[in-house]
Parts: C-alpha cells; structure tokens; sequence
C-alpha cells in the first residue's frame, strides 16, 4: 500500500486555482526523488512511448488468467513491458509499479480519429508521456508545470472487480505522484461527459475502490483557454542550459516588484549585454521553472507583471 495523508487535497487539481501553487515547495522530498531516480535509471523513459498503430476492437493488454482468488477481489494490473500485465492487491501497489509501468492500453490512430494521440515530452519525467486527446495534452502541461508534481505516468494500471460487482474494469488516464500528497488518479472529462449520471455514478465507485488503497480519484474537466495558451508557451521556451543559467542568474539579480517583462529585460541589458530576444526566452524560462510567476489568467505578454515565489 501507498502510504499517504488522507486528510490532504489536492487544490487546483478539479478547479484551477493559482493560488495553491505557493503552498507546496518545487518537488522537495528527497527519499521520494531519491527512489524516482534510482528508478527511471532502470529503464530508459523513451521505451515506455510505444509507437501508435492502428487498433479496433479491445484495445487493452491481455491480461493473464486470473485464479479464482483473484476474481473476488479488485485487483490492479500492471505492465512492465508494454506486452505482458502482473496483477497487485490494492493495497500492495508500490512507486515502482508507477514509475516503470507501461500504458496498459494501446494507442491508436485511425483517418476518421477526431482526437489524434501524441506523445509530450515533460521536464518531470525526463521522458514522453501519452496523450490521447487534447484535453489530456493540457492536463498533462498543468502537471508538468506543477511544482508538486515528481511523477507523471500514462493510463498506469487497469483496476478489475470481481464478478457481480456494477463495474468490470478501468484504466485512469494518469497516475500522478507528489512528494507528501496522496497518490492521483486522474481520469480527463469534457465538461459535459464528467456530468453525465452514468459517469458520475461509475467515477463514485472507482473513488470508493481506489481510497482503500490510499490513492486518490479525481475527474479533471479542463483549464480557462488563458492559462493554457500561456503554459504551452512557457513550456517551449528551452534555452541552452549554459545561456539560461548566465540570462537567469542577471535578469533574476535585476529583478524588483512589480516589474514587468520589457522592464526587466531592459534593465538587465543596460548592464550586461544581452540579447533581447534570447533574455525574452528566458524570462518564459523562468517563469516555467517557477523561478518567476505571473498572472497565468491573462495573455502573456511583455507588460506582464512578473513576481518572485
């Protein structure tokens, strides 16, 4: 079992609310990145991006034959090569089924596909994560940006119940782990779809099951179309490392309140030589890496106030 703090919530999470984001410190539990690099060093991350291939039909892994002891109890199952699936009590489930698990479904692309599938890289994992619709793209930007978030892994376990039970499986669109906060499940909605009673009454099962071993359920609808326009361009600027580390270091040291984006780029330049456009990506940089923030709410643009953490 996955031990974790039940009487936490994960703000921000169901509703956007910019303000949780200062409440956590940038991915600060050392035992937990400790294990998470011990084992992502086990298995290359880009290994665990399978190539997309035309499917129709059932689209999960198979899943080995489950004993009759298996079948009175909700179990969930796991792959740790993209090919085969083992099975975990709930209340075994560890980090490390998380971390190097494969998609336990596969993904597909057909011509008359409305929602095309698309890998995304993300600095929290070092590697490609899943996405299977847009709206999951956008959740996982949010996750990436982030500071509480150490993990991201795609559609991670299929749960099976017993025989008899109101549900037969479910596969979460993402697993989420954070340093001192529960583990997330998280199944992606439209508005519309999360609000359907057939939806809300399976989604109350799930988080009913999953709780029992310590892991949280939530259904994410979405972000303001502000937001997401400005993470998606904070998340591609990517610097040289060397230049955003010489830009960072200045422009950081230049910095007061309330400055906004041309100012600070033109005080930093009247005293070291920097190129505009270049100390412009960094501040996107940096406001990414949350060394800087700003009002998410609004276009981003170079009248942008920009404050400290």
């Amino acid at each position: 079992m996955i031990k974790v703090q039940m009487q936490q919530t994960q703000q921000g999470w169901e509703h956007w609310d910019q303000g949780a984001w200062g409440a956590f410190e940038n991915r600060s539990d050392p035992p937990l990145l400790t294990a998470l690099a011990a084992l992502r060093a086990e298995s290359a991350p880009a290994a665990r991006a399978r190539q997309f291939r035309p499917v129709r039909g059932v689209r999960h892994l198979n899943f080995i034959q489950r004993t009759d002891a298996e079948k009175t109890t909700v179990r969930a199952w796991f792959s740790a090569d993209g090919r085969t699936t083992y099975s975990r009590d709930l209340m075994d489930i560890a980090v490390k089924d998380f971390v190097l698990g494969h998609p336990t479904r596969d993904y597909s692309r057909r011509r008359s596909q409305r929602h095309k599938p698309v890998a995304v890289w993300t600095q929290t994992t070092h590697g490609h994560v899943h996405c299977e619709s847009r709206l999951e793209r956008e959740f996982v930007l949010l996750a990436d940006f982030d500071p509480r978030v150490a993990h991201i892994s795609a559609q991670p376990f299929t749960a099976l119940w017993p025989n008899g039970f109101p549900l037969k499986k479910h596969t979460p669109d993402f697993g989420v782990l954070s340093p001192g906060l529960p583990v997330i499940a998280v199944d992606v909605k439209t508005p519309a779809a999360a609000a359907k009673p057939a939806n809300i009454a399976r989604h109350a099962l799930i988080r009913e099951t999953l709780a029992a071993a310590g892991i949280i359920h939530i259904v994410w609808t979405g972000l303001p179309e502000s937001v997401t326009s400005n993470l998606s361009s904070f998340s591609k600027a990517r610097p040289d490392p060397d230049l955003a580390l010489t830009y960072g270091v200045e422009l950081l040291r230049r910095w007061r309140p309330n400055v906004t984006v041309a100012e600070l780029v033109r005080n930093a330049a009247q005293f070291s030589a920097l190129d505009r456009p270049l100390a412009l990506q960094v501040v996107r940089h940096l406001v990414w890496t949350g060394a800087l923030r700003t009002d998410l709410n609004t276009p981003y643009t170079s009248a942008a106030v920009l404050e400290k953490p």
